[in-house]
């Protein structure tokens, strides 16, 4: 048997192992050592591993002429493997604002470092009309970071407004002058004045004003 074959057989051995763990990997081979390109007579293979970081996980395969525990070794194989997860990668530049569209990104199996902020890994249809956050270039792959929920209020659009004056609270009519989502501060106007106020977005079509007054 060569090495070569040796390897490739490793190899399918433990791609099986990935599929039966239900743990999705990318196995990726890292070299091997002490193996001659030629190995005279049967061998037999042990296998020990180790987790490199909380995502990746190191195989070696030690490869020896005797089935016996204190047999020599004749050489070895190692492996990675790491961890994929599926993510949401934009399929075409967005800007950022850009209402997030299923249309627009596409689902992949992506290896997951320990390195890189929080992915998306919810449903598309879960953040469809929000906004993200930051440009995004083709290929990128969607951050929960990077996403923003729907304005509550409109630029342009009519609200009802809160004015607190004491103990007296009173509603008024004004009209939002940016759009806004929950906790958000905005300028708005109240119906019939040009003094532009701030308010601060308490829900759908709700703000109540801060300052201004």
């Amino acid at each position: 048997m060569s090495s070569a074959d040796l390897q490739l057989q490793v190899r399918e051995w433990l791609q099986r192992d990935i599929e039966t763990s239900g743990r999705p990997a990318k196995l990726e081979d890292l070299g091997s050592w002490g193996l001659q390109a030629d190995l005279n007579g049967p061998v037999w293979v042990s296998q020990r591993g180790w987790l490199v970081d909380a995502h990746t996980r190191q195989v070696e395969v030690l490869v020896q002429s005797s089935e016996q525990e204190d047999a020599q070794h004749v050489g070895s194989l190692r492996f990675v493997l790491r961890d994929l997860a599926p993510v949401w990668v934009a399929v075409a530049p967005m800007r950022a604002g850009a209402l997030v569209s299923c249309d627009a990104l596409r689902q992949d199996m992506q290896v997951v470092r320990s390195s890189v902020p929080h992915r998306w890994i919810g449903s598309c249809d879960a953040i469809k009309g929000w906004h993200v956050k930051r440009p995004l270039d083709a290929g990128s792959v969607l951050l929960s970071a990077d996403l923003a929920p729907p304005s509550a209020v409109l630029a342009n659009s009519e609200a009802n407004a809160s004015i607190a004056v004491g103990a007296v609270r009173i509603d008024v009519k004004a009209t939002v002058l940016a759009d806004g989502q929950v906790g958000q501060v905005i300028p708005i106007r109240l119906a019939g004045q040009s003094t532009v106020l701030k308010a601060k977005v308490l829900g759908a079509g709700e703000v109540i004003v801060t300052k201004g007054l």
